[in-house]
């Protein structure tokens, strides 16, 4: 939660975060520190940055999504056995790195909106946030990346909840969340199902990437309430909803089971590269606590709740203590 202490089940007393500028202010909660989510079915054991770092001694590790910083940047820190070198910008805000020296592991982050080709439709030079998606061709932001790494963590679904023009073979084929009478709205789980399920041929056809482990994260949902984002919704709760609160079969479980069933079907593929999945949907759907809300100051936005990063501790401390247990789990990586 920024520069401080932390307790120690969460791995470091002491966490050096570049951006801990961002959070003004500690959430309220007393039971904060205390609260962990137990994930089913994913038997973890307490990481250590050693343990991480030489498991991965000599590799390459990428995240990649369009809200998956928080996962990075807590990976850096979980390893912080060793100080790295620096994170290093390399493309704007979309490509990051941390390189651990002694140990010749390489951490990056690869930032997208939606893992296909996009651009924002733009009128009289002011964006309008509706995008154009080509849901066959790839975002090269990213791709171009994937000859470098050992395993990619892939994250993504948030920014497909606004309009969208779908694209395929250079043809208007529909969109999402629009009104357009010669239109056929297709749906968010529409969209997702063909970009993640571009990006994974992609990945699984990638002739440099030999060798390549991709795991997926299911998607993690905001919990905003009283209002959307913009219109004053909120966060404020300090304590996990119970599982009887949640429900599986809204469509935030929904776009979890189209990119499961997309992997699922990627992984039968004869030949293929290793997949792994990150099922942690379930999880963060009970943890409405774990938002900074009100207490991010972040690009100036002020005045606007987070209530889809998670920039708290536990949740994402869990996603890489799950991380490294699925990969051991699949035979994915060395035990």
């Amino acid at each position: 939660m920024g520069a401080g202490r932390r307790w120690i089940g969460l791995h470091q007393w002491v966490v050096p975060v570049d951006a801990g500028a961002q959070l003004r202010e500690v959430r309220e909660g007393s039971r904060l520190r205390e609260l962990e989510v137990e994930a089913e079915a994913v038997p973890t054991a307490e990481v250590s940055g050693e343990g991480v770092l030489g498991d991965d001694e000599g590799e390459d590790d990428g995240v990649l999504g369009g809200l998956g910083q928080p996962e990075p940047d807590e990976l850096a820190h979980l390893l912080l056995v060793e100080i790295p070198l620096g994170a290093k910008d390399e493309d704007e805000d979309t490509v990051k790195t941390w390189y651990f020296q002694s140990y010749d592991f390489t951490l990056m982050q690869l930032w997208t909106k939606f893992l296909v080709e996009a651009a924002e439709q733009v009128i009289n030079g002011t964006g309008t946030g509706f995008y154009d998606l080509h849901l066959d061709r790839i975002d090269t932001s990213w791709s171009g990346k994937l000859p470098l790494l050992d395993y990619l963590v892939i994250s993504d679904g948030h920014w497909f909840f606004r309009k969208l023009y779908l694209h395929e073979h250079d043809k208007l084929v529909g969109c999402v969340y629009c009104s357009e009478g010669n239109l056929t709205d297709f749906g968010i789980n529409f969209a997702i199902r063909k970009a993640f399920r571009t990006a994974f041929q992609f990945i699984n056809e990638c002739e440099q990437c030999e060798g390549l482990v991709t795991v997926v994260r299911t998607f993690a949902p905001a919990h905003f309430e009283n209002g959307n984002w913009n219109d004053g919704g909120d966060c404020s709760r300090t304590r996990p909803f119970e599982e009887s609160a949640i429900s599986l079969t809204g469509t935030e479980y929904d776009i979890r089971s189209t990119q499961v069933e997309e992997l699922e079907s990627m992984r039968s593929a004869k030949g293929g590269k290793g997949f792994g999945l990150l099922d942690v949907t379930k999880a963060m759907m009970m943890r409405p606590d774990a938002h900074p809300g009100s207490h991010r100051d972040f690009m100036g936005m002020k005045g606007f709740n987070d209530c889809v990063h998670w920039c708290l501790p536990g949740p994402v401390d869990m996603w890489n203590e799950m991380l490294l247990a699925v990969l051991k789990k699949e035979g994915l990586i060395a035990t």
